[in-house]
């Protein structure tokens, strides 16, 4: 399925071509025309931008969903992706800073931050986090991020109307840059998770049981939040928001009958990419305009929450 998503993704846009036309650019056989031009500046770029940033949101959800208990988690549900978008704007509008390094470092700050918010203001009384509270915590505090940021876009436009399509969620890249930093994230993500994988396996287990089995459970949880915190703010920075991927994506994991957590992470990573990828290319066929992939995964996403918030019982 992924590998037709993927040959789809070079035909379909504004401007359809013909499966030789594709196959001739991309061999260098049409050297100059539009189909190759397109191809290499645009379809191309935004494809591999959809197969990183899937994979990256989906394997964030799925672990936050893992260490939190909460299958309602998502970096987007709990305002990761908002607080990213935050930082990095502010970063560009007060600061000024626009270049990749600082505009990253901005967004891992707000993520980070927010994860840690979100967290504090999801504890009941009793101390444990509750999974109800945590999720309106991270919704509220999602709305408050976004409202800021069109704040911003309104006070400073000139600044922002360079990055209108990112603040709603593009995977139009027509650059190198965003994905090498998408796949720099991935790459140091899929070193940490292939340490932590089998450790968050045993947490479902209980504390005393982990423990037993030599798994420091505060240092496992706080290394993932940080695994977490790089994938949403690398994927944030380089496209934009883009919520929902990582709360869909690991319930249809389990809905598949993979019920391992360590294998859920991994299939996670690769069906992400397969909804996104889906999801844009939709949007580009939705309206002769082009919807971008931020706007058709909320419609998707949306309702699937609202579908799980109404269950009365929902279990990982």
């Amino acid at each position: 399925m992924l590998a037709c998503l993927v040959t789809l993704s070079l035909f379909v846009g504004a401007q359809f071509f013909h499966p030789a036309e594709v196959v001739a650019g991309l061999l260098g056989e049409s050297s100059g025309s539009t189909a190759r031009e397109i191809l290499l500046a645009r379809r191309i770029p935004r494809t591999i931008a959809a197969l990183l940033a899937g994979a990256g949101l989906a394997m964030a959800g799925c672990v936050l969903q893992i260490i939190t208990r909460n299958p309602l988690a998502d970096t987007g549900v709990f305002g990761m992706n908002a607080g990213a978008a935050f930082a990095a704007a502010l970063a560009l509008s007060a600061l000024g800073l626009s270049s990749p390094p600082a505009f990253t470092a901005a967004a891992l700050v707000g993520a980070g931050g927010t994860m840690m918010l979100v967290t504090r203001l999801g504890r009941d009384a009793s101390g444990p986090i509750d999974p109800l509270r945590i999720v309106l915590a991270g919704v509220a505090v999602s709305a408050v991020f976004e409202g800021l940021s069109e704040g911003m876009s309104l006070l400073d436009p000139q600044t922002f109307a360079r990055i209108k399509s990112w603040m709603v969620g593009s995977l139009d890249v027509a650059a190198a840059t965003p994905l090498y930093l998408m796949a720099t994230g991935l790459s140091v993500a899929l070193v940490a998770l292939a340490f932590l994988a089998p450790r968050l396996a045993i947490l479902p287990l209980g504390e005393s049981t982990a423990k037993a089995l030599g798994v420091h459970v505060a240092r496992t949880r706080a290394l993932a939040l940080l695994v977490v915190s790089l994938l949403a703010a690398t994927v944030t920075a380089a496209v934009g928001v883009l919520a929902f991927v990582g709360l869909v994506v690991p319930h249809l994991v389990r809905q598949a009958g993979i019920t391992n957590e360590r294998d859920q992470i991994w299939v996670s990573g690769l069906t992400g990419p397969i909804l996104l990828l889906a999801a844009d290319i939709l949007g580009r066929l939705l309206l002769p305009g082009e919807l971008p992939a931020g706007v058709t995964v909320a419609i998707i996403g949306a309702p699937f929450l609202i579908f799980l918030a109404q269950r009365k019982q929902v279990t990982l």
